[in-house]
């Protein structure tokens, strides 16, 4: 009897690992395999074709027979997310079948889970980063074979390339990454994800200085509400006593971007980047998208210009600020990894000395390690940029990545 029940145990924990090994995904970081769980409340879908979303989301609704409200546009017009309600279980595969059904559907699937607790996804496109052995013609056998072609050369590094999972490789970018990482050639190969409600949350853009009680907090509480307690604030004016800033200081904002025709910033802006073209044409770093206002918010908070009879003050007013944009969405969805780890090493090169980011919740991205540590190893001349990350929002228990990173 006991024979036979061993092998049936040792059947029922092979097949109980199956199961979970099909609600997580993994990638490897740092030549380590890590695991995310997968959501259960929503899919990411991928398309051929443009189409507009008020068209799309009704056609979608009907095949699949859900709310036409369930659906949220993503920024590049190509990809959209179904929600089916927070902590609701469902079974993808329906959907999924349904889906692909629709000739424009190139994917449908489950979005995961970072440690924070962010939905992140991932599409078509992986990061590679190669060997210094590794030749690039190695590479273009290794698309030819398995069915991906080039998006891009990653513009600051001779070694890394933006590659895209077509048809052949099912536009699957988790697993072309896991194969061509497998294949021994590339120091990493990781999708280039994107992040849902990455913003921490900055205060409203207040004209009135008075109500900076962050500044030098008289009691009054914010917006003259009472309350506060005295003293209780960042110690500006003392600090104000030493410097308030220099015009030689360059400060990154990496976020949605930053209104360069506001007149409380504008003489304060130099030549910003956009994360997801990977240029720094004039009128680069600009919001994308109406109502991009966070950029803007933190740009204001650092160096919005002081004494002038305008707005608000910044705590280091006389500092230049460089925006680079890495959100394409009013939903806080950035424009993936690559965008982001492309506006550092912008940033860097522009001379920044410090680098700020008031957002997270990521999974681990060696891209975006790689980036942050050529700003504080490099920037500055060598002597390295300062990094600030925010935390994270709403009390998680854990801190976010990036902010995490121990660089």
């Amino acid at each position: 009897m006991k024979k036979i029940l061993l092998p049936l145990f040792l059947l029922f924990l092979v097949f109980t690992a199956n199961a979970q090994s099909k609600r997580s995904i993994y990638y490897y970081y740092k030549g380590e395999k890590v695991y995310y769980p997968v959501s259960t409340d929503r899919l990411i879908v991928g398309m051929n074709q443009t189409m507009p979303f008020a068209e799309l989301k009704f056609i979608v609704a009907n095949a699949i027979g859900i709310s036409a409200d369930s659906l949220q546009e993503i920024q590049d017009n190509k990809q959209f997310i179904i929600k089916f309600g927070k902590n609701k279980l469902i079974d993808e595969k329906p959907y999924v079948t349904k889906l692909l059904q629709l000739q424009w559907i190139q994917f449908a699937r489950p979005v995961f889970l970072s440690e924070s607790g962010n939905y992140n996804s991932y599409g078509t496109e992986f990061i590679v980063k190669l060997k210094p052995k590794t030749k690039y013609i190695t590479v273009q056998k290794m698309m030819e074979s398995n069915g991906c072609t080039l998006v891009r050369k990653y513009p600051f590094q001779n070694d890394m390339y933006i590659l895209s999972a077509d048809k052949k490789a099912n536009y699957d970018a988790l697993a072309m990454s896991n194969l061509y990482y497998e294949s021994g050639l590339f120091d990493y190969a990781e999708p280039n994800k994107i992040v849902y409600e990455a913003l921490s949350v900055a205060p409203p853009n207040d004209p009135f200085y008075n109500s900076q009680w962050a500044h030098n907090n008289n009691g009054a509480g914010q917006n003259n509400n009472p309350g506060g307690v005295i003293g209780v604030d960042m110690k500006v004016f003392q600090a104000w006593e030493i410097s308030m800033g220099s015009p030689t200081i360059k400060v990154g904002v990496i976020d949605q971007g930053v209104d360069l025709t506001h007149p409380d910033l504008k003489a304060n802006l130099l030549q910003g980047f956009n994360g997801g073209t990977m240029t720094s044409n004039p009128g680069d770093g600009a919001p994308t998208f109406a109502g991009g206002a966070h950029g803007t918010n933190c740009a204001g908070i650092i160096g919005a210009i002081a004494n002038n009879g305008i707005g608000v003050a910044g705590v280091a007013p006389k500092c230049k600020i460089i925006p680079a944009v890495i959100f394409g969405g009013t939903n806080g969805v950035y424009l993936g990894d690559a965008a982001v780890a492309a506006s550092f090493d912008y940033i860097r090169l522009a001379g920044a000395d410090v680098i700020s980011n008031s957002w997270g919740g990521g999974s681990v991205s060696s891209t975006i390690d790689a980036a942050i540590n050529r700003a504080v190893t490099l920037g500055r001349g060598g002597k390295g940029c300062v990094v600030l990350f925010s935390s994270g929002n709403g009390d998680a228990g854990k801190v976010g990545y990036p902010a995490s990173n121990s660089q």
